[in-house]
């Protein structure tokens, strides 16, 4: 269970329900030594560990017109109420309470990674500032979009020309370079030939699809003077291999259905015009 934070509304106030206020306050320094000589260099790699959360708000000074968050109560004890509330909803509906982060307290705040880099610093330089942290969509700001990297291609087929089958040396020769080259790889395999000598086999596709090892062996082969005419790589033009990749606020499995839906939203919304 976990609290879901609100978007802010236009003209709300920044408070415990739509905001998360961290800080940082590092410096970059060189030790002394007893001899006066110089010691090692302290803090010039900062890390997310030095972000702190602050569960009252912002401790920046306010301005002329107003302070820079509105905290009616603690986030933590606002978090605390809401997650008890989810609990107990749960409980009364029958539901099993499954925490979503493992030991971590679900009414604290931290970054998901402490040692992710930030930036470099040399002696002298200081940081001290206050993050806030609000919900967004990506389609108003791409640092609100969950996706990261995301692209497709159409789903590679190995086809055998004239016949779906090779047999002889050819067989002997297809195997060895794109097959054999690993015990665990089953994407061709030996079978009796059909009308042939007892004991005669021939190589068929086990996996039109084959696995990216076996694929790029056969694009080579196909290279290989006369092989252009017994074999080939198709790509199918109707199916597609999506790959999605997350920035880390949703799984990719929940990306994709949220696209789905969406795509789904605006296509219900043109029909309904026609």
């Amino acid at each position: 269970l976990v609290y879901t934070f609100e978007y802010k509304g236009e003209g709300e106030t920044y408070n415990e329900r739509n905001t998360i206020v961290f800080k940082m306050n590092v410096r970059c320094y060189r030790e002394k030594t007893d001899d006066g000589s110089k010691g090692p260099l302290m803090n010039s790699y900062v890390y997310t560990n030095e972000l702190v959360w602050l569960p009252k708000g912002s401790e920046l000074p306010p301005d002329e017109e107003s302070k820079f968050t509105a905290f009616t109560q603690s986030q933590a004890e606002y978090l605390k109420e809401r997650n008890d509330e989810a609990a107990a909803a749960a409980a009364a509906a029958g539901e099993e309470v499954t925490p979503l982060y493992g030991d971590n307290d679900p009414n604290e705040i931290a970054t998901v990674h402490d040692d992710i880099l930030l930036c470099k610093m040399v002696a002298g330089q200081e940081i001290e500032l206050e993050a806030h942290c609000v919900k967004g969509q990506g389609k108003e700001h791409a640092k609100w979009s969950p996706v990261g990297t995301t692209w497709y291609r159409m789903v590679p087929k190995v086809e055998f020309i004239d016949k779906d089958y090779l047999d002889g040396e050819d067989a002997d020769v297809f195997m060895k370079e794109c097959n054999d080259f690993d015990p665990s790889h089953n994407c061709y395999g030996w079978f009796e030939k059909d009308g042939g000598k007892k004991g005669e086999k021939c190589v068929k596709v086990l996996n039109e699809r084959g696995c990216d090892y076996c694929l790029e062996r056969v694009r080579t082969l196909c290279g290989e003077p006369g092989w252009d005419e017994k074999v080939r790589v198709l790509k199918s033009k109707s199916h597609f291999i999506f790959t999605v990749e997350t920035a880390g606020q949703l799984p990719p499995d929940v990306l994709f259905k949220e696209a789905v839906k969406v795509l789904a939203s605006k296509c219900q919304s043109v029909l309904s015009t026609l």
